[in-house]
């Protein structure tokens, strides 16, 4: 477009924008679009001064919602662009952006319609001069030459590299092929031993332990695991609370260190979320009908919700109730499991309670409590139901490994001795989780 032709535009807006508003609010548009321009004469290059969100709540109640207010944008080279062109969200849907192109840019004509800005916002709406933004010259892009060295100054952005084959050459070759950081060595090592960890932790489940329960009934009291060797239960409820207001300041003083501490690239978060996680043998499903029955079994962590759904029709109901339809969600809030989600993505590790919503209507109105379900699971089968899942932190692992397999030798002559001993943390915490779980 033309000069002449911009000019008109910008004309046009600010008459729109004037006849259309309050002047209060004109004014703040006029003084917000300044700012924009500003921004944009003084750091060349930065796109991100040249990108605004339209969802943004500053441009919404300053310009967007002013009429005329998104033509004073127009006017200065801005134009409508999609998300799904740029970016996309968490929830897959797009934004619009307003973006100020390379092409588009005019550094001579933004001056002028800074200039006119000012001029209407002191003339037609008697602002004060001092009450506007002051103008300052544009600053002039800096070009990088091919060394990635900007004329005169250094370049931030660009890494250096100083060795006897950069002082050969003459110029920083950058980094070497294949190049890691320490955070990304670390990370990639320990990817490496949680993998492993997973392969020889997680045995495969050849049977699932289904345990079905109806409505007031408790599973019968069935062996532990490595996460818990101790077999008598005498937490009360005093723990059970202590355990939680524990659990509670710990989250609280994560959430300060984040707020408090400055910018991490992915791979410094990635190395601390590792250095947390835990390995579990399996992860323990207790679900829940609408009846109120419940049945529990065992999965892998790596397994998905269709795993689950198959299982449930053909370990579970009855032959006739098998093509019924039905939903696996988890609450609160109510979250529908989707078929291709495995459990570890839902957070569904070590232990979970999945409720059961059937698609044909009134499917267990009218019927016999429980009477979708397989009977020898209701009569007790030969199973007493899926142990508690052992667990290895990624980092100690194997010295957790190696103690757990001692444990295992020797647990005839732990019975004793745990009666008599005072319980450690991970064992109150997993005598909560068998009490939470209905052990």
């Amino acid at each position: 477009m033309s000069s002449a032709g911009k000019k008109v535009q910008l004309d046009s807006s600010l008459s729109n924008l004037l006849n259309n508003n309050f002047d209060t609010d004109s004014l703040t548009c006029l003084q917000t679009c300044l700012k924009i321009i500003d921004n944009i004469l003084q750091k060349p290059g930065n796109e991100k001064v040249r990108t605004i969100r339209i969802t943004n709540p500053t441009i919404q109640k300053k310009i967007t919602s002013r009429k005329g207010g998104v033509d004073i944008l127009y006017s200065c080279g801005f134009v409508l662009q999609e998300e799904e062109q740029k970016l996309m969200t968490k929830q897959g849907q797009g934004e619009s952006f307003l973006i100020l192109t390379e092409e588009n840019e005019d550094t001579e004509w933004l001056v002028t319609a800074r200039h006119t800005l000012s001029q209407v916002a002191m003339h037609q709406l008697n602002c004060k001069a001092e009450d506007l933004p002051k103008f300052l010259p544009p600053k002039k892009k800096v070009e990088i030459d091919s060394t990635g060295s900007s004329a005169g100054s250094f370049n931030v952005y660009q890494g250096k590299r100083f060795d006897a084959q950069s002082a050969s050459v003459g110029q920083s070759l950058g980094p070497p092929k294949g190049w890691k950081s320490a955070t990304e060595a670390q990370l990639e090592s320990l990817e490496k031993k949680q993998a492993e960890l997973t392969k020889n932790h997680q045995r495969t489940i050849r049977e699932r332990q289904w345990i079905a329960l109806r409505p007031g009934e408790t599973a019968p009291s069935v062996a532990t695991s490595a996460i818990a060797a101790d077999p008598i239960s005498s937490s009360n409820s005093r723990e059970d609370s202590a355990l939680l207001a524990s659990h509670m300041q710990k989250q609280h003083k994560q959430r300060q260190e984040e707020a408090n501490r400055g910018f991490t690239t992915k791979a410094m978060r990635d190395l601390e979320r590792i250095k947390k996680q835990k390995v579990y043998s399996h992860t323990l499903l207790a679900i829940t009908f609408p009846d109120g029955c419940v049945c529990k079994g065992q999965f892998l962590p790596a397994e998905s919700v269709q795993t689950v759904i198959e299982s449930i029709q053909t370990d579970l109901l009855i032959p006739e109730k098998r093509q019924e339809s039905f939903d696996l969600y988890m609450t609160p809030p109510r979250t529908k499991l989707l078929a291709h989600q495995t459990l570890v993505e839902l957070g569904l590790v070590p232990a979970a309670k999945v409720y059961v919503s059937w698609k044909s209507p009134g499917f267990s109105k009218g019927g016999t409590i429980a009477s979708y379900l397989n009977p020898a699971l209701l009569q007790g089968g030969s199973s007493n139901g899926p142990e508690l899942p052992s667990a290895v932190p990624v980092v100690g692992g194997e010295d957790v490994a190696m103690q757990q397999d001692k444990s295992k030798a020797t647990s005839g002559s732990a019975v004793a001795n745990n009666a008599k001993r005072k319980k450690t943390k991970s064992e109150r915490q997993a005598d909560m989780l068998k009490r939470m779980m209905g052990k």
